[in-house]
C-alpha cells in the first residue's frame, strides 16, 4: 500500500512540459507559456492542496524555468514558494527532461513525453515509477492524475484534480512600498539576522510580482545563502540574471558566500547564463534597428522665447556608436553622441543664461549619453545642452510597446535632480504621457511618413509644468519633438536627414 502522505506530489513541483518524439524543441510549450496555472482541491480527504505555477524561458530559450507555490509545511499553515524547476532538451537522448528542487532539500528528475495534447511526467520515487498526467480539456484547463501507469494504462490512481489557467499578473511596480520593504530587510542585514532579512526580501519581491532592482536581488541572494534557503536563492538569481550588470555578475562570482554551491548543476547553469547575459548585452547594442551603429540623425534645433525672440536656430546630430552607455556591456542604455553645431559667438551670447539657471559647464560641443531601444520601449535623454537645457525638466521622449493609449498611460515616470543642475536641483519632475493616434507627416528627408503622435507633460516641483508634443516612426525613431517650457519658450527639434 502506498501512503498518499509520502508520495511526492509533483503537481506541486512540475509544470507539464511535453515532448513529441518527432519534435524535441521547446516550442511545444507555447500554450503553457501564455498563462499561470492554478489548482486547488482535496487530497484523498487527508488534506488540501493548492498550487500556483509561473514559468518562462531562460535568456537564450534553451530551457524553461518554473516557480511553484504551495504549502510549505505538513500542517498546511504556511504557503509560499515551494519549488524551482528546469525543463530542457537532452539532445543526446532526443528527449525533454526535467529537474525540480524543493524547499525541503529534495531533488526530483524525470522525463516528459506526450500523446497528442496529453502530457506525462515519469520519475522514480522510493523504488517506484510514478507518472503525473495532464489530460488536455481545452486551452485553459487540464485534468490532472498522479499514480502508477504501465503500457498506457493506469494501474492505480492516487490523486485526481484539475489545473485552470489565468492571465499573467501585471501588477504595477509600487516603488514607495518596495523601498520601505527593502529598508526593513536592510535593517535585519545590519543586525546579522539573516533569517528575517531573507523573509523580508521575499516579501518585498512578492508584493511587486517578483520585480525589484538588480542590486537588491543580489543582496537578497546573499541572505538566502547565509540562511540556507537554496530554493529561494535559485529563484531570485533566475530573475536577477535577466537584468544583472557586469559588475553584479563579477560580484556574484567572487563572493565566497556562494562557494558552497559552485559544484551544483544549477550554479554551473547559472554561470553559463552569466556568460550568455554579457554576450547578449554586447550584441544588443551592436544590433539596434533604429539607433544602429554609424547612423547619423540630423535635427534642426530652434528655440524661441515667449517674446518671439529666436535664441537658437541650428542643427544637432545624434550618432550611435554601437556600445553600451559607459561600457560595452551596459545592461540597459545604449550609447549615442549628441553633436551640437554652433559658432563661438553663440556661446558668448548665451553662457550667462546657463550660469544663472544651471551651470556654464553645460555649454559643450559633444555630449555622450544613453538611449533605450528594445522590445518594450524606445526612449532617449533629451537634447539638453547649450540653449536647450530647459528640456531636462520637461518630459523625456519615450514610446512603450505595444503602442496604444493604455500602455502610454502606464508610461508615467519621475526624474529626480539631486545636484549639479543649478536652480533645477534639487527637484522632482513627474511625467505623464498620452497617445493620440497615427498621422502622416512631411519632412525634408521623406514625405508622407506615417508617424505615431504623442503628447506629454512634466510637472517640476520648483519651476512648474512643461509640455511636449512628439512624433515617432518605427524606422527613424523620433521625427519631431515640440516643447513648450515652464516659462513659455518654444523648443523644436525636427528630423531633417538620416544617413545610413
Amino acid at each position: 500500500m502506498i501512503s498518499m502522505k509520502n508520495v511526492i506530489v509533483l503537481f506541486l513541483m512540475i509544470l507539464p512540459f511535453a515532448a513529441n518524439a518527432q519534435k524535441n524543441d521547446l516550442s511545444v510549450f507555447e500554450n503553457l507559456l501564455k498563462y499561470e496555472w492554478i489548482a486547488e482541491s482535496d487530497w484523498d480527504n487527508k488534506g488540501k492542496f493548492k498550487q500556483e505555477v509561473s514559468f518562462e524561458f531562460n535568456l537564450d530559450k534553451s530551457a524553461i524555468h518554473v516557480r511553484s507555490s504551495g504549502f510549505t509545511n505538513k500542517e498546511q499553515s504556511e504557503y509560499g514558494l515551494r519549488n524551482f524547476g528546469v525543463r530542457w532538451v537532452n539532445t543526446e537522448r532526443s528527449q525533454i527532461e526535467f529537474a525540480e528542487y524543493d524547499v525541503f532539500g529534495a531533488k526530483t528528475e524525470g522525463v516528459v513525453t506526450s500523446n497528442g495534447k496529453d502530457l506525462f511526467y515519469t520519475y522514480q520515487y522510493d523504488g517506484m515509477e510514478l507518472t503525473d498526467a495532464w489530460e488536455y480539456v481545452h486551452e485553459t484547463k487540464y485534468n490532472f492524475k498522479i499514480g502508477k501507469r504501465k503500457n498506457g494504462k493506469w494501474e492505480k490512481i492516487l490523486l485526481e484534480s484539475s489545473f485552470s489557467a489565468k492571465q499573467k499578473n501585471k501588477k504595477e511596480f509600487d516603488k514607495k512600498v518596495y523601498q520601505n520593504d527593502i529598508k526593513v530587510a536592510k535593517k535585519y542585514v545590519k543586525e546579522n539576522d539573516h533569517e528575517n532579512a531573507a523573509k523580508s526580501y521575499i516579501q518585498a519581491f512578492a508584493k511587486q510580482n517578483n520585480k525589484g532592482y538588480s542590486h537588491h536581488k543580489l543582496d537578497a541572494a546573499t541572505e538566502f545563502a547565509l540562511s540556507g534557503r537554496e530554493v529561494d536563492l535559485m529563484s531570485v538569481l533566475n530573475t536577477w540574471i535577466k537584468e544583472a550588470t557586469s559588475s553584479d555578475m563579477e560580484e556574484l562570482r567572487t563572493n565566497l558566500v556562494f562557494s558552497k554551491y559552485h559544484e551544483t548543476q544549477w550554479w554551473q547553469d547559472l554561470d553559463k547564463s552569466m556568460d550568455v547575459r554579457r554576450e547578449q548585452m554586447i550584441a544588443h547594442h551592436q544590433n539596434l534597428k533604429i539607433f544602429k551603429k554609424g547612423r547619423i540623425f540630423t535635427y534642426s534645433a530652434i528655440r524661441i522665447t515667449k517674446d518671439k525672440d529666436t535664441v537658437a536656430n541650428t542643427f544637432i546630430e545624434i550618432i550611435p556608436d554601437g556600445t553600451g552607455w559607459g561600457s560595452i556591456d551596459a545592461s540597459s542604455q545604449s550609447q549615442v553622441v549628441f553633436k551640437y553645431k554652433f559658432e563661438a559667438k553663440d556661446s558668448l551670447e548665451h553662457i550667462q543664461e546657463l550660469k544663472e539657471v544651471v551651470t556654464e559647464e553645460f555649454w559643450i560641443r559633444d555630449d555622450t549619453t544613453g538611449v533605450i531601444e528594445n522590445e518594450k520601449e524606445f526612449w532617449i535623454h533629451p537634447m539638453r545642452n547649450n540653449e536647450f537645457f530647459k528640456t531636462e525638466i520637461a518630459p523625456f521622449p519615450q514610446v512603450k510597446y505595444p503602442i496604444n493609449y493604455e500602455t502610454m498611460l502606464d508610461a508615467g515616470s519621475k526624474i529626480y535632480l539631486m545636484k549639479n543642475w543649478g536652480t533645477y536641483s534639487p527637484s522632482l519632475t513627474e511625467q505623464k504621457y498620452f497617445y493620440l493616434g497615427k498621422e502622416s507627416k512631411d519632412y525634408a528627408f521623406l514625405e508622407k511618413l506615417e508617424c505615431h503622435k504623442f503628447t506629454a507633460y512634466g510637472h517640476n516641483s520648483v519651476h512648474g509644468i512643461s509640455h511636449l508634443e512628439y512624433f515617432f516612426n518605427e524606422d527613424y525613431g523620433f521625427t519631431e519633438m515640440n516643447y513648450l517650457t515652464y516659462d513659455g519658450d518654444l523648443i523644436q527639434f525636427t528630423l531633417v536627414n538620416v544617413i545610413d
